[in-house]
């Protein structure tokens, strides 16, 4: 059954539950993550940037706390007919310019990911976690924390003066093969989106986004 994507708002990282959960090497996460975020942003090069640095908490848009939230995925995980989660196939790598058809279900191993996700309490901000990507973000000159964002978000016709972004560390699963990230993008006011990425490790040991689901829209 192909499923449309459910709205989240937001997705953390953290917690071991039956043969889940993060690596315990935080270089391994971090170079991700550094991974991650330098081919976004050679992607987007005629995009201007700033990054969040806070942490953040998930919360499925359902109404209800993380117990009735974590209530709802379960009864995804034990009922294929309810209406539930799907990915959108990447091209290129790039979640945010060439997500679309086909779509391809949630497996069960990427609910139980997301469900001990849900569980973990706030994900880790990348920039501050870790220096290697805050280190790339110096070395291109762009900047990151709050005052930055407050900067960029002089709103202009309802416009920032910079994509306001934030990445956060992934959630490793499937025997090390497999991560989900969540990572976001504002625009302006009412002008913004954030997506949940699935990565697959190759061969030669690169992290690529094989799928996005889309979290929130405003």
């Amino acid at each position: 059954m192909k499923t449309a994507p459910i709205a989240i708002i937001v997705a953390s990282v953290g917690m071991v539950a039956a043969g889940f959960g993060p690596s315990t090497d935080r270089a391994s996460l971090c170079g991700i993550a550094r991974e991650q975020l330098q081919r976004g942003l050679n992607i987007a090069s005629d995009e201007t940037f700033v990054f969040k640095t806070r942490d953040e908490e998930m919360l499925i848009n359902y109404d209800g706390d993380v117990a009735s939230q974590v209530s709802r995925l379960r009864d995804f995980l034990e009922n294929s007919d309810l209406p539930g989660l799907g990915w959108w196939r990447v091209r290129n790598s790039d979640p945010w310019g060439s997500a679309g058809f086909p779509m391809d279900d949630f497996s069960k191993r990427d609910l139980q990911a997301l469900e001990a996700m849900l569980l973990d309490g706030p994900m880790k901000n990348a920039v501050t976690e870790c220096s290697n990507v805050s280190d790339l973000l110096v070395s291109r000159g762009i900047a990151f924390g709050d005052d930055a964002v407050d900067a960029a978000t002089d709103m202009d016709n309802r416009t920032y003066e910079h994509t306001v972004s934030a990445i956060y560390l992934p959630y490793i699963y499937e025997n090390g093969t497999s991560a989900l990230m969540f990572e976001s993008r504002s625009w302006g006011w009412l002008a913004g989106a954030g997506q949940l990425l699935k990565l697959k490790k190759q061969p030669d040991g690169e992290w690529l986004v094989t799928n996005s689901t889309s979290l929130w829209v405003s």
